[in-house]
């Protein structure tokens, strides 16, 4: 897991996130994101920085044997805030575009 994004990056990401999730190419919630990574339809798995560690845990080692990137970044609340959705602590990007762009947030 890389660092965390600036500020000015954070907000392209929520941005990249709430333009994903419109086009029908985001999924969030541990059971929904666990069965889409085992059927290899996850390009990025996000998990919230307030998630529990154990939970954190489970999906970064299912990630790591689909060979998915995992980042950490914002918190449940926040995905929920600026996503429209119930208090989430994960979220799958379904297209393999939204998930580089969203990476390259990560990198710099």
């Amino acid at each position: 897991m890389s660092d965390q994004p600036s500020s000015d990056r954070a907000a392209r990401i929520m941005t990249l996130l709430q333009f994903a999730r419109k086009a029908g190419q985001l999924v969030y919630g541990h059971e929904i994101c666990k069965k889409q990574m085992q059927s290899g339809n996850i390009f990025l798995l996000l998990t919230a920085q307030d998630l529990s560690e154990k939970t954190r845990e489970k999906m970064r080692l299912a990630a790591q044997e689909a060979q998915k990137p995992v980042r950490m970044f914002a918190t449940q609340d926040e995905y929920g805030r600026a996503l429209g959705l119930p208090r989430t602590g994960m979220i799958g990007i379904l297209d393999n575009n939204f998930a580089q762009k969203i990476l390259s947030y990560f990198m710099h």
